[in-house]
């Protein structure tokens, strides 16, 4: 949604509180991007430790240090207004009491609103769904290497290193990635002994294959272009808002892909429909080209590998939710791998 001053906002900021972030004056501090930052937390609730049977919650208070957790039933669709925006339901939080022995927080620093080109700064909802996908399916990050494309302010990149894997790269534009790294080094005490955490400046926009050689921390090296190009997982969440940008995000997927044929990707989206004065009816047209390029990509062989073609398909998403953020009927989950062409059988 977009507000009177043209800023975009995910929505997420609806949910709980957040910290201004404050300098030592007591004044607000803003970034070299031009916005004021918010601190919001997570907690993951455990059972045994983090690393066995947890889940996620939001906290429905801004401080990392409480014990208190909002409990909310999953919601399975949502209804939407005559602009085709979510009805949010406000109604009052119910808190339970969790003992620090039991929880852990996740500090995420983020804005709250951005211009269009730089929604990157913000959380949004399909980072959600695609958190709930990692902790339900951990088992599968386990000792794997993962990537993440658009990461963000970084919050799908901290789920999955809390998940014992060898390895996770955030990528995104240079702009976000200053905000990436300090969410990662803010979580940094969650992750298992030997976690590699990587911050790597990656532009689809770009021609694929061209990684920065800048010598900034942000460049990447031999040994991060191997961990990338031999990835086991690849991730991705609410990447789909400009069509140039779908586009590019396709050539680097198929290009990344073809580069470890044995990577699955997993992607979380969410249709978001709008007033379309064009059609003079409710559409989500930038959804419609991500079909359009999903539909390019699994029609199509892999360019490095003879013989194999792309294969998407939608996850149910009947896992559990382990957070507060309702899931909507537009929202989904796609897992795309490479297999042997079934046309080139004999």
């Amino acid at each position: 949604m977009a507000n009177s001053e043209g800023h975009v906002l995910s929505g997420v900021h609806c949910v709980g509180s957040a910290e201004a972030l404050t300098g030592s004056d007591g004044q607000l501090q803003t970034y070299a991007s031009g916005y004021h930052h918010r601190l919001s937390s997570f907690t993951i609730s455990c059972n045994v430790s983090p690393l066995d049977g947890w889940v996620m919650k939001f906290l429905a208070t801004s401080d990392t240090e409480s014990c208190l957790s909002e409990e909310r039933e999953p919601i399975d669709d949502l209804q939407l207004d005559d602009d085709g925006d979510p009805v949010l339901n406000r109604r009052a939080a119910r808190h339970t009491e969790v003992t620090t022995a039991q929880q852990t927080c996740i500090a995420i620093e983020h804005s709250m609103a951005t211009a269009l080109k730089d929604v990157g700064l913000q959380v949004w909802s399909s980072a959600f769904l695609l958190c709930d996908f990692i902790i339900w399916q951990r088992a599968l990050f386990r000792d794997s290497t993962v990537l993440e494309l658009g990461c963000g302010p970084g919050l799908v990149g901290i789920v999955a290193a809390v998940c014992r894997p060898k390895a996770v790269i955030c990528t995104d534009i240079a702009d976000v990635l200053p905000l990436c790294k300090r969410n990662i080094e803010r979580n940094q005490h969650l992750y298992p002994p030997g976690v590699v955490t990587l911050v790597k400046d990656l532009n689809w926009l770009n021609d694929y294959g061209e990684f920065s050689s800048s010598p900034s921390e942000f460049g990447w090296n031999a040994e991060h272009l191997r961990l990338t190009t031999h990835a086991d997982y690849l991730l991705a969440s609410d990447v789909v808002y400009d069509e140039d940008l779908t586009e590019a995000f396709f050539r680097w997927l198929h290009y990344l892909m073809s580069s470890s044929p044995t990577m699955t990707a997993f992607l979380a989206t969410e249709k978001r429909l709008n007033f379309s004065v064009d059609l003079l009816e409710v559409a989500s047209p930038a959804h419609a080209h991500f079909e359009q390029c999903m539909e390019q990509l699994t029609n199509c062989n892999c360019d490095m590998h003879r013989g194999m073609e792309f294969r998407a398909a939608q996850i149910p998403l009947e896992f559990p939710c382990y957070n507060m953020r309702a899931r909507s009927q537009h929202m989904g989950m796609i897992r795309i791998v490479l297999q042997p062409d079934a046309s080139d059988a004999t």
